[in-house]
């Protein structure tokens, strides 16, 4: 997978944070994008302009994050499951930036079959590109509350994990220290 441009990126999670339904079914007219890449007063943040927005939604839709299609005089943006995935890791990696831990690590478990292992490695890889901590094989550890995204991931995924798969949070973990030094908190 290439990497996306800061620019790509800051345009995926801006669709995401406009709607209240989160990273579901949301649809744009090419001119709502250029509206929602500015400032209440119609500044763009720095350095961007609109030319570089059309840019990086050409460059989205041939990675095949968005999708665009044409409704009588509108151009409409689509963003599909592939970038709704990229705006949840976005929208993961801005929690563990912007909060104050709450002192509760986040633990996913999970029991695929070993039939099942294409699967189980799949979730594993996106475990640990969402920042979770691998503490055993089926053990993932978090410190921010993800538990919401972690399922709309799994929704995403439209994949059939077969077996058990478990979000618990806990208030107390003894030895925790090579952790926090890991996620960097106190």
């Amino acid at each position: 997978m290439a990497a996306l441009s800061k620019q790509s990126k800051h345009i995926l999670s801006s669709m995401v944070k406009i709607t209240k339904k989160g990273i579901k079914g949301l649809d744009f007219a090419m001119i709502e994008l250029v509206d929602i890449m500015s400032d209440p007063h119609g500044k763009f943040r720095r350095g961007t302009t609109p030319k570089k927005i059309y840019w990086s939604v050409n460059s989205l839709q041939r990675g095949g994050y968005i999708e665009k299609s044409i409704h009588g005089k509108h151009k409409i943006i689509k963003i599909t499951n592939k970038g709704k995935l990229i705006a949840l890791r976005e929208k993961i990696n801005q929690k563990q930036n912007n909060k104050q831990w709450d002192r509760k690590w986040r633990i996913v478990i999970f029991d695929i079959p070993e039939n099942d292992r294409k699967e189980r490695n799949f979730l594993r890889s996106y475990l640990k590109s969402f920042g979770l901590k691998e503490l055993q094989k089926s053990v993932w550890v978090y410190p921010y509350d993800i538990e919401k995204e972690f399922y709309e991931f799994l929704r995403l995924c439209n994949k059939t994990f077969e077996g058990d798969i478990r979000f618990i949070t806990i208030e107390k973990m003894n030895r925790d220290s090579d952790l926090k030094k890991y996620f960097k908190i106190h």
